[in-house]
């Protein structure tokens, strides 16, 4: 696997993570764009994985490298202090990454299966 792989992962789970971090801390200012970007990322992620099976063995490694991205886009985003977002990674990648099919265990998860219902 190469580095450039990897990296590429990173960024889209940086972006997913950043998006679901507001989605979860503004529910207020959900919008269809950020919904959009979630669905999106997810799609980008299962592809850049079908495309780059070595990848599968890093992805919790991965998640937790795209984790303070995340965070800092969030930050960007939502003009909300520090201290309101987790310091360390809770999220497993099924969190973030639910398989086809799967029941959704709460709305922060943003089921994307279904189109946008503001």
């Amino acid at each position: 696997m190469g580095r450039q792989e990897y990296r590429e992962l990173v960024s889209h789970l940086s972006v997913l993570l950043g998006y679901l971090l507001q989605w979860e801390y503004q529910p207020e200012q959900r919008s269809r764009s950020w919904f959009l970007t979630i669905r999106e990322q997810r799609r980008a992620i299962r592809r850049h994985l079908r495309q780059n099976h070595s990848l599968k063995s890093r992805i919790e490694e991965a998640l937790l490298d795209g984790f303070e991205a995340g965070v800092d886009l969030a930050l960007r985003e939502t003009n909300l202090p520090l201290r309101t977002f987790p310091e360390h990674c809770f999220y497993l990648f099924d969190d973030a990454m639910p398989a086809a099919g799967c029941a959704y265990a709460d709305n922060f998860l943003c089921d994307t299966r279904q189109d946008w219902e503001g």
